[in-house]
């Protein structure tokens, strides 16, 4: 076999074995938040840690998602505690960004825990990020905000299992058919992924004579 058509066969390879993996994974569901609504925001560069309540932690949790928004993250780290226990922690890396949000994988919560403590350290920032919640005014006359954190955990059903319920929820009145239009749509895709190898390998072959 000639090396174009190896690399393709490998690059087509390594294309459906992603797809495979993600479709094999659930999307992430939400289980509690710390009730925290989003109507302040700050802004800051870092380094901070902010402590705030953090509510019930649910069991099962395995990321926990904090409303701070940068076009390029700092560091993020995570820690939940109760009384001196510390419940879970975790952290992600410096580079996340342009969303409202940033979730941070954390270690398995093994049992729920009320009345909880969730402190957000944030690492030095390359640019100004701001922090998302709710002003709070504490017992002292002093007024800081609370970040909004939620509780997250994978989804037991897998995008694959939940394709055929998803493309049913499109709207009919664009895509006449349903979840029959859907799959015809992957199926065109596939079709012309499939069309377009065949002219690659066609005009590579050509090149080669």
């Amino acid at each position: 076999m000639r090396p174009s058509r190896i690399a393709l066969v490998v690059g087509l390879t390594a294309m459906s074995a992603a797809i495979a993996i993600v479709l094999l994974h659930g999307p992430v569901s939400t289980l509690g938040s710390n009730g925290v609504l989003v109507n302040g925001e700050a802004y800051t560069n870092g380094p901070l840690e902010n402590c705030q309540g953090g509510g019930t932690l649910p069991r099962g949790t395995t990321a926990v998602r904090v409303s701070l928004l940068a076009n390029v993250g700092p560091s993020i780290g995570v820690r939940v505690i109760s009384s001196s226990s510390v419940l879970t922690t975790g952290r992600r890396g410096s580079g996340w960004g342009t969303d409202a949000s940033v979730t941070v994988p954390v270690k398995e919560v093994r049992a729920s825990a009320p009345d909880t403590v969730a402190c957000v350290s944030i690492g030095h920032a390359a640019e100004t990020i701001g922090l998302k919640g709710a002003v709070v005014e504490k017992a002292s006359g002093k007024r800081e905000l609370w970040l909004r954190v939620e509780y997250l955990r994978p989804a037991r059903a897998s995008w694959l299992s939940l394709a055929s319920s998803i493309a049913g929820e499109f709207n009919p009145v664009r895509t006449p058919g349903g979840t029959g239009a859907a799959l015809l749509a992957i199926a065109l895709m596939l079709a012309a992924a499939g069309l377009a190898a065949r002219v690659i390998l066609r005009e590579v072959d050509r090149s080669e004579m």
